[in-house]
């Protein structure tokens, strides 16, 4: 962004830069398809109290576990509904989704019922082998999911809930279950100029029930009324996310609806919606499976960020032409490389051992390439002489999709590091090799490169976790994931950074039993599983016996 602003490449066409063609696969412009709001918009009641609206109630990042074991955590900032805080008129005011900092305060946790909803946090928050001990030492840990995760192994109750392909209207197939609509691709990252329609293609398997029938009931039990938390259904949400979508019109006057509502699809779809007419009926809507906005060579709705007669939406949804893009809502009207509201803003927790400088600079990081020196003058390597980092990987997103035999086949689970480091270490490709530092150990099969940097080490992100606990002293992760290697450390520089992405190890050959092909393995399956056994994990064979 800063080369850009200084080659003099904003406001003009055909001259984009930055990151804005990374998000929303868009311009960063104005929306054609705007958000349902008003009656259609989503409902739910669940932080109404003061006491779940509060204060400093959350734990920032990577310090999850090592909090919850501690009892204790540092609260630098009100939580993610005081985003843009900033006081009112305040020309330095940053983007909408910046947190306002206070001085750091240190807040009392007892973990002692943990409940955790399709997220995972055992394989996603780093610092493995903290998360063990929290989740054990828990009196009772509740897994609501939609696959057999790490998370749900360590459960004590395990709550199987819908996916977004299965769903049921009708009450003569049984109960009633639709999905939550917020996770389709009309959401954040929704594309500015289409909207994807979606519904579910099967009655839910199994036991799965829709989330929130699962939470009605919790709520009910604890003595509350589950229509004050939650007003609407997901079917009505469902529903409504559509029926509430507006696109931009062509001359920029005003929003108008998309899909078009009659008397007869109320009746139809069991609903009570208003009227409307759009551009598409819904039945075809859904038959198209997606609307996209047409556009024209002469397109008014067209955006360039930063020109003179640029566009844009005021407070209310109105279109509004600006008389001239300048001068910037910073206090010296320009694009500022140099920001002291912001180091200010982060200075203000106390946290940081030197002050933020308000431009950007180089430090010493903790666990940075420097630190896997004992002596960085005289280039003498220390205990834990590798740094690894943690890409991701066509395997995978996350966890996500690691538990299919098929893509465990096309991709094998490697950690890569540089080719004069292994012959050094007399690893060739293939090997079994031991990743190690004083948080924990974790296998893998090397894959030696002529283009890592030696010194260096890549591990791919989002493995899941098997572990070998036949020492209960030295865990053993024969999964390979590099959570195992962190600690919950966050950044020396700035604390709200995490630093799982940065790790120092040493890597050895092992000499144990070495690991099979994860395809051979088997997937990680809930069903048939004595939770009485060790292993976190049973072969495809094991398992046809457990069933038999």
């Amino acid at each position: 962004m800063t080369v850009s602003a200084l080659g003099g490449h904003y406001g003009k066409s055909g001259h984009g830069s930055a990151a804005i063609y990374t998000w929303d696969a868009g311009d960063s412009g104005y929306r054609l398809i705007q958000h349902a709001g008003g009656e259609y918009a989503y409902t739910d009641n669940l932080v109404a109290s003061p006491a779940a609206t509060g204060p400093n109630r959350c734990i920032e990042g990577n310090s999850y576990w090592s909090s919850l074991a501690a009892g204790a955590y540092i609260s630098t900032s009100e939580g993610p509904y005081d985003l843009g805080s900033s006081p009112e008129g305040d020309p330095t005011k940053l983007r909408a989704n910046t947190p306002t900092y206070h001085e750091a305060r240190k807040m009392p946790v007892n973990p002692r019922i943990l409940f955790a909803t399709n997220s995972n946090f055992m394989q996603t928050r780093g610092n493995l082998s903290t998360a063990i001990e929290v989740m054990r030492a828990a009196d009772m840990c509740v897994s609501v999911e939609i696959k057999y995760s790490l998370t749900a192994q360590f459960a004590d109750i395990v709550l199987p809930v819908a996916t977004h392909w299965e769903g049921n209207d009708d009450p003569e197939w049984g109960e009633l279950c639709w999905p939550s609509p917020f996770g389709d691709g009309n959401g954040q990252k929704q594309r500015k100029d289409a909207l994807l329609a979606w519904r579910p293609l099967v009655k839910p398997m199994y036991e799965a029930r829709e989330e929130k029938a699962v939470f009605r009931e919790i709520v009910e039990r604890m003595g509350y009324d589950p229509d004050e938390a939650y007003p609407k259904s997901n079917y009505d949400q469902w529903l409504g996310y559509f029926l509430g979508m507006r696109e931009l019109s062509e001359d920029l006057a005003h929003w108008e609806p998309v899909i078009t509502w009659t008397a007869a699809d109320n009746e139809k779809y069991r609903a009570n919606y208003p009227e409307q007419q759009g551009k598409i009926s819904f039945d075809q809507f859904m038959a198209d499976g997606s609307y996209v906005v047409r556009r024209s060579a002469n397109d008014r709705r067209n955006y360039v960020g930063y020109r003179d007669d640029k566009l844009g939406i005021g407070p209310n949804g109105e279109v509004v032409v600006a008389d001239t893009a300048w001068p910037r809502p910073s206090l010296s009207g320009k694009l500022e490389i140099y920001c002291q509201f912001k180091a200010d803003n982060a200075n203000r927790t106390g946290l940081n051992p030197e002050p933020i400088k308000p431009y950007a600079n180089y430090f010493v990081p903790n666990r940075g390439y420097q630190a896997t020196f004992d002596d960085w003058e005289g280039k003498v390597k220390g205990r834990y002489p590798l740094q690894a980092y943690t890409p991701h990987y066509l395997r995978r997103s996350h966890t996500c999709y690691d538990n299919m035999a098929w893509t465990q086949e096309a991709f094998v689970n490697p950690v890569f590091m540089s080719a004069q480091d292994a012959a050094e270490r007399g690893i060739e490709a293939g090997d079994t090799v031991m990743c190690f530092n004083d948080f924990g150990r974790m296998l893998r099969r090397a894959q030696p490169l002529e283009g890592m940097m030696p010194g260096t080490v890549g591990i791919p992100h989002g493995v899941r976790s098997v572990l070998d606990e036949s020492d209960p002293d030295g865990i053993i992760d024969r999964g390979g994931s590099e959570q195992v290697l962190s600690d919950g450390m966050q950044s020396n520089y700035f604390p709200q950074v995490d630093g799982y992405n940065s790790l120092l190890i040493e890597i050895v050959k092992y000499d144990g039993e070495p690991l099979v092909e994860d395809f051979e393995r088997g997937p990680f399956l809930a069903a048939g599983i004595d939770p009485e056994d060790t292993p976190a994990y049973v072969t495809e064979g094991e398992y046809e016996q457990r069933e038999a």
